[in-house]
């Protein structure tokens, strides 16, 4: 296994990759919904276990948020917020079953253009 060093974090290069900003840790194989869908999409499991070996490797980022994006195809604005809550609430279930400590993991839905899952530094030891 090689090691990928970004910003003086250092991050295990396996599977899809991810990159830690000051402000979020960005997936370079993003996770993106099907219209309307809550259902984790194909190959979701990769790219998760690689965002729970980051935030493994970087105890430092103490609380972040699972963004998840939805777009006016997803529904009315109830019906979006509703969407968005449980692509989010999937994704941080999954962390969470992947050994990431709930109290790390925020769910939050976020208006976007592509359905897909962002992840947000909220909170980090300096």
């Amino acid at each position: 296994m090689s090691w990928l060093v970004i910003l003086g974090f250092v991050l295990p290069s396996f599977g899809p990759r991810t990159i830690v900003t000051s402000t979020s840790i960005e997936i370079l194989a993003p996770l993106r919904f099907a219209p309307g869908s809550t259902r984790l999409p194909a190959g979701a499991d990769k790219t998760l276990a690689a965002i729970a070996a980051t935030l493994d490797a970087n105890p430092s980022l103490l609380a972040i948020a699972v963004e998840a994006e939805v777009t006016p195809a997803d529904g009315d604005a109830f019906a979006r917020e509703l969407v968005g809550l449980r692509r989010a609430n999937a994704v941080r279930d999954r962390l969470v079953a992947l050994g990431v400590s709930p109290s790390r993991l925020v769910a939050e839905v976020a208006a976007g253009e592509h359905r897909a899952i962002e992840f947000v530094v909220l909170d980090r030891a300096d």
